[in-house]
């Protein structure tokens, strides 16, 4: 992804300490946390459950939200009724500087 980058839809997949999806049917929220490196505070987006029983979840990248170059760690939370669940897993990804930027 690039600096300026929004309108792609990012898909995670959730899954619980033993590997396994979580399942997500009754999730209250499920949340995406957004930290670029040089920051002190990460961005917070809600998510979009795609596939409950599998634990996929989606974020549609906005206007915005990769203002940055730098590598980005991404960490999924979701809250049931019964607690807070925060995956194990980070995501991280490289933002990449763009190379012609419009004058």
């Amino acid at each position: 992804m690039k600096v300026g980058t929004y309108g792609q839809k990012l898909i995670f997949n959730v899954v619980k300490e033993d590997g396994s999806p979580l399942v997500l049917t009754d999730a209250l929220t499920v949340k995406a946390y957004l930290l670029i490196e040089g920051r002190t505070r990460a961005k917070e987006f809600a998510c979009e459950v795609e596939n409950a029983t599998a634990g996929t979840v989606s974020y549609v990248v906005e206007n915005g939200d990769l203002d940055k170059a730098g590598i980005a760690t991404i960490e999924i939370e979701v809250q049931f009724i019964d607690g807070l669940f925060v995956s194990e897993d980070v995501i991280t990804e490289r933002i990449h500087k763009r190379v012609k930027t419009e004058a």
